[in-house]
């Protein structure tokens, strides 16, 4: 049963899934603008899917919300002295608007090189 279900959720994830591997190359092409307009995309296909108003509360709490968190949490750490983070995320939160690397830059902890 776990099998056909995984299945299932393969198969109607698929355009998804090709989405990923589009930001995966891109990703590994440096290609900044690229991962951001295909994460612009994926986003836009949740509104058509499921609503305007659902998706705009949506990204307003993960999007900005949670990156805002995301920003605070880590200009705390990197106040921290002789300590080492290894911070793990997907491609949204550090490309897309409100990105928490551009909050980060905005907060004067970070900047593109």
């Amino acid at each position: 049963l776990l099998q056909e279900m995984l299945h299932n959720i393969i198969e109607e994830n698929l355009d998804e899934f090709e989405i990923v591997n589009q930001m995966v190359a891109a990703y590994l092409e440096d290609n900044r603008a690229k991962v951001e307009r295909l994460v612009q995309q994926s986003i836009q296909d949740e509104i058509e899917a499921a609503g305007a108003d659902y998706v705009k509360a949506y990204t307003d709490l993960v999007y900005t919300q949670r990156n805002r968190s995301w920003a605070d949490q880590i200009t705390t750490m990197l106040q921290q002295e002789n300590e080492t983070y290894f911070i793990f995320a997907g491609a949204a939160p550090w490309l897309a608007e409100n990105s928490v690397f551009n909050m980060l830059v905005q907060d004067g902890v970070a900047r593109w090189q």
